[in-house]
């Protein structure tokens, strides 16, 4: 993993809070479960798609969205909202870096941040959240990712 994404993922776990740290690693664990998957790892559209690594902002956010969307449904919305999107973000991270690796993207601390604002908005869609509570995280997940590209 490149080192301005192992720097975004460590500052992003470093900084939950305590009463979402359980249900944000019962995603993640299934999140990494089903992109690790052989047969789940060869449909990601970002290895499929020759023309993946041109469009990671268009493309990363939707399909970590519908992922959380498996998620959420696969926990019967049972965990927290909060610990989904920590894991989302994570996921996204995750998924960058085999882009990365497999498909040859190049990623910024731009292309992050767009990636990270556009699966926000995708993921408070999802769940329903005001645009004013949209607006707010925006604001606060844009400050830490460029906190974390520094």
């Amino acid at each position: 993993m490149n080192p301005m994404l192992q720097k975004a993922k460590d500052d992003l776990e470093a900084n939950i809070p305590d009463q979402y740290k359980e249900d944000y690693l019962r995603y993640l664990v299934a999140g990494l479960k089903l992109i690790n998957d052989p047969k789940s790892h060869e449909r990601l559209m970002i290895i499929k798609n020759k023309n993946a690594k041109n469009r990671l902002v268009e493309m990363v956010p939707k399909g970590v969205t519908n992922l959380a969307l498996v998620l959420l449904e696969q926990s019967r919305k049972a965990l927290s909202a909060e610990g989904l999107i920590f894991a989302a973000m994570t996921l996204t991270i995750e998924i960058l870096d085999i882009a990365e690796r497999e498909v040859g993207a190049t990623v910024t601390k731009e292309t992050l941040a767009a990636i990270t604002k556009k699966l926000v908005e995708n993921l408070f869609a999802l769940l329903k959240v005001s645009p004013q509570q949209l607006q707010e995280a925006i604001v606060s997940g844009y400050n830490e990712i460029q906190g974390a590209t520094k």
